[in-house]
């Protein structure tokens, strides 16, 4: 009833290592490798070429796909009929239009490189789509139900797709070994973790404090589970409060004079600035009125800079103010609408936000962003087409980011303007793929330096540019000029980002499954097969226990996971029983399953069957 690699009792098991980044050059066989192992069978088919990389993992599947379809389509297999070669001509062809889109499934189910016959938003993988194409989607889908992670050899082993899928591909003209080559593994996504229990709020606001200490401030009143009101310390994934607990939301944090500061509003909005002396908080109001908040602080030459709003019988006033020897004192005019970021360009302060001028007056006009120089707001450059909602000064440039799209319409989403020029250089020029039909408006909120171009977080989807899926926080850089997703599915805005080594914090109001705050694995993200050790399972298929032989190469493992075809993983009892371990498998429904062992260095996996009920 089962296939026959599933009731081996002795079921191979991969040690796990980092794995070739899409962007390291590197020969292109090695990159080819990557994609698909079965290229050690075909290396004659690899094309002369000096090293390559690629912008992304997609592109990189997709030479793939076009350098195996090339070498197909120059070959026709033994005793293959006339029909069956029209078959393969035209699939062939289909096969290069598939490549061409870029559009892959996503490895949402194990934590190395696998096949995915159909991922979950209905992306199909290669030989999945080409079934399709041939009108045999039926197989196609039994596949992904039953064993979705399965590879060409596993399937065609399988009792359950062995004889379709066999005279699927002689009708149309392809040998296992083709389909095996053609078939690509998908990288997992980078894993993220909760720091510690995360937050019971949104966190609007990461500051790094050296010694590996972060500063992690927003609307949230717990963290870690201890009642530290907005603003806590973060060190080794423990939490601290510091000092006397602030009542109120923070919303931004800078170090000033050696010292962080934090703003926002607090105690009923009357204060909305406080200053750490080093045993406790200073409050001071740089707006101050009935209710005031400060969006933003910045230190230039030495002096504090907020940017926020008072209220009075006339509404909001929308300003940029300076501390001077313990007093605030105005920058400039008000303006006549919300300043959300400031920073600073060749000594000069500048502004953005959602305002389009000062307050009261027409001229100047100053879309969006502003530089104060020579005791005056003016304009910085070509005006943007929306709100900015971050600056990041990287040294020689300014980079601005903003809305991506309001009520559907594309807008500028990220720019950078270098001293000397006067247009602001759009960085992501093509927006198709930012955003779904019927999304709310999307944007970018957060900025910073990363390896060799930044991470950005935000309210955005990163779709069909990069072929992958992912929401709201996703790498940049120049060379691709275009988002790549570092995370899948999100359930609320990333606000905050701070690079971490290879690693990225972010903070923003996601909450299930990641608690405001999380932090990125890429130690254990970033694996593929390698060494292959031998594990014993027995009995398989079971019906209630499997008993696991642990390799002496492998420590002790931490737990256990059962991941069935369509990646739903359920975590698994488990004891030691004498030199063995007893997991316990009675709770799962008949079917085909990888079993998961992971210890503090890598993870074991094995398929197995639950059968005999």
């Amino acid at each position: 009833m089962r296939t026959a690699l599933l009731l081996l009792s002795f079921a191979s098991v991969t040690l796990l290592r980092a794995q070739l980044d899409h962007r390291q050059p590197a020969p292109l066989g090695d990159h080819l490798r990557e994609v698909n192992a079965q290229w050690e069978h075909w290396q004659h088919a690899v094309p002369e070429a000096p090293a390559a990389h690629f912008r992304s993992d997609a592109e990189r599947i997709s030479a793939h796909l076009h350098v195996v379809r090339n070498h197909l389509a120059q070959r026709t297999p033994e005793g293959v009929s006339a029909n069956a070669l029209a078959h393969r001509t035209a699939l062939l062809d289909t096969l290069a239009q598939y490549a061409g889109q870029l559009r892959f499934p996503q490895n949402h189910v194990l934590p190395y490189r696998n096949p995915i016959f159909i991922d979950p938003q209905g992306t199909a993988c290669a030989v999945g789509y080409l079934m399709i194409a041939s009108g045999h989607g039926a197989l196609a889908r039994s596949i992904q139900h039953q064993f979705n992670t399965g590879y060409v050899h596993e399937l065609l082993s399988d009792e359950r797709f062995r004889h379709a899928m066999s005279q699927w591909a002689t009708e149309h003209g392809f040998t296992p070994s083709e389909l095996a080559w053609i078939q690509p593994a998908y990288a997992p996504p980078i894993p993220w973790n909760t720091v510690g229990s995360g937050t019971n709020g949104t966190v609007r606001t990461l500051l790094d404090l050296g010694n590996g200490r972060t500063l992690v401030g927003g609307s949230f009143t717990q963290a870690g589970g201890l009642n530290t009101g907005p603003v806590a310390v973060l060190e080794d994934g423990n939490y601290e409060a510091l000092g006397e607990v602030l009542e109120g939301e923070v919303r931004c944090a800078t170090v000033f004079q050696g010292r962080p500061a934090v703003a926002g509003s607090f105690n009923g909005g009357t204060q909305d600035v406080a200053i750490w002396n080093g045993t406790a908080w200073e409050l001071t109001s740089a707006f101050n009125s009935k209710y005031g908040q400060v969006n933003a602080l910045h230190v230039l030459n030495g002096v504090l800079y907020a940017a926020g709003w008072s209220s009075g019988f006339a509404g909001l006033s929308h300003g940029v103010m300076r501390l001077d020897e313990g007093n605030w004192t105005p920058v400039g005019q008000a303006f006549d609408a919300e300043i959300f970021a400031l920073s600073d360009l060749n000594g000069s302060l500048v502004a953005g936000g959602s305002f389009m001028g000062l307050q009261g007056v027409t001229v100047p006009v100053l879309p969006y962003l502003a530089q104060f120089s020579n005791g005056a707001w003016s304009p910085l450059g070509t005006a943007l087409d929306a709100p900015v909602h971050c600056l990041l000064n990287t040294g020689d440039a300014l980079i601005a980011g903003g809305d991506l799209y309001i009520g559907g319409s594309p807008t500028f989403g990220m720019a950078r303007f270098t001293a000397g020029n006067n247009d602001w250089e759009p960085l992501l020029p093509d927006h198709t793929g930012y955003t779904l039909g019927g999304m709310e408006d999307t944007f970018i909120h957060s900025v910073a330096p990363y390896q060799d171009g930044l991470v950005v977080g935000g309210n955005f989807v990163v779709a069909e540019l990069v072929g992958v899926y992912g929401t709201n926080v996703a790498s940049w850089t120049g060379t691709s000029m275009q988002l790549e997703p570092l995370i899948g599915y999100m359930d609320g805005a990333v606000l905050a980002v701070q690079p971490m080594g290879q690693d990225v914090m972010i903070g923003g109001a996601f909450a299930d499954p990641l608690a405001h705050l999380a932090l990125s694995d890429r130690a254990t993200g970033t694996t593929t097969i390698d060494d292959v050790v031998t594990l014993t399972l027995s009995p398989n298929p079971s019906s209630d226990v499997l008993l696991i032989t642990v390799p002496d190469v492998v420590v002790q493992p931490d737990d256990a996971l059962a991941v069935d075809a369509q990646g739903r993983r359920v975590p698994l009892r488990m004891e030691p029983w004498g030199s063995k371990w007893r997991v316990d498998v009675s709770a799962l429904s008949e079917g085909a399953y990888t079993l998961l062992m992971r210890t503090p260095e890598r993870t074991l996996h094995a398929p197995f069957v639950v059968a005999g009920r």
